[in-house]
């Protein structure tokens, strides 16, 4: 299926030739005398790509841009300017166009611009759908549960997600008041789980000075390796290491 092509321009002869030239090129041609046309246009066809005059009698082009980008901003804009309004088109692009073409047009610059832009929206098109069909398995939205426990780690887990700092999801044992699991208790009789972000594990004493504190904070597994020296056994950092990154302290 060819890409479809919306012409906006208030010379009748450009229109036409720039018609007759896309036409060749394998592309479906539509074309628009002014702004309020053009919009139209777009909002009942849905073109690929637009290829949109700055000067036109009813609007200007930037305002037909904003338009178009806030209710189709997956269609392709470029800008046809003269050489005196080169400053105007580039505002253009940061608003969203995808580049501008000087008059007189150059066609066979404007093919290959036209063919860029249109080869740009494919693969951000790809881009998109191959990554809702990878994150849809690990999408919020398919969670099972309406209690208000679950919808409070749903609504922690969103708040991570976003975040930068580095996360650890752990389940441990049942813990007593000062954090430590209780001795005999079984494993799974009361499961716990604790957001544990990098500072948390690896402390501030690096960046005590910055943050203005008083004196630095020994991360866990700095405290843990403290453990490790003074332990009698091999195994007895790993229990604290445990205590340590179970605990909520």
């Amino acid at each position: 299926m060819p890409s479809r092509v919306l012409v906006v321009d208030d010379e009748r002869l450009i229109r036409w030739s720039l018609e007759q030239t896309l036409e060749k090129l394998g592309y479906d041609v539509e074309t628009a005398e002014d702004g309020a046309r053009a919009v139209a246009a777009v909002r009942e066809e849905s073109p690929d790509l637009l290829l949109l005059d700055l000067k036109l009698p009813d609007t200007d082009g930037i305002q037909v841009l904003r338009q178009v980008k806030e209710s189709h901003p997956d269609i392709q804009v470029i800008i046809m300017t003269a050489y005196a309004d080169v400053g105007t088109a580039v505002e253009a692009m940061r608003l969203g166009a995808y580049d501008y073409v000087a008059k007189p047009i150059d066609f066979e610059n404007l093919g290959v611009t036209l063919r860029n832009a249109l080869e740009t929206r494919q693969l951000r098109q790809k881009v998109e759908f191959l990554r809702e069909k990878h994150l849809y398995p690990y999408h919020f939205g398919r969670l099972v549960g309406t209690s208000r426990a679950i919808q409070e780690v749903v609504s922690l887990a969103r708040k991570v997600s976003v975040s930068g700092a580095t996360t650890l999801l752990i389940q441990g044992r049942e813990r007593d008041r000062q954090g430590c699991p209780r001795q005999g208790s079984p494993l799974r009789e009361r499961s716990r789980r604790r957001i544990v972000h990098g500072d948390h594990l690896h402390g501030d004493a690096g960046d005590a000075a910055r943050v203005g504190a008083v004196r630095p904070r020994a991360g866990r597994l700095h405290r843990c390796q403290g453990a490790e020296e003074g332990a009698a056994g091999a195994g007895a950092w790993r229990d604290d290491l445990l205590r340590l990154m179970v605990s909520g302290q």
